[in-house]
């Protein structure tokens, strides 16, 4: 995940990927679980933070301190 930090880590829905914020990086990452592998990464833009997940749609909340928050669908 490079030199970007993590502040947030969230295991979705689905069980098979992992979220992760980058604040210094304004991203949000989904890591394939079994392989550690990057399946995707989001440019949010500010300061990524929290992540929570709806269940029903799989799609992720994620807060930003810079004072919105992203809606990311599954990898």
């Amino acid at each position: 995940l490079g030199g970007a930090g993590v502040f947030g880590l969230k295991l979705a829905p689905d069980g098979r990927s992992l979220y992760a914020t980058q604040p210094g990086a304004g991203q949000v990452v989904a890591i394939d679980r079994t392989n550690g592998q990057v399946l995707r990464t989001f440019s949010v833009g500010g300061m990524p933070r929290r992540i929570a997940f709806d269940r029903g749609t799989g799609r992720a909340f994620v807060s930003n301190e810079a004072g919105w928050l992203d809606f990311l669908p599954l990898p």
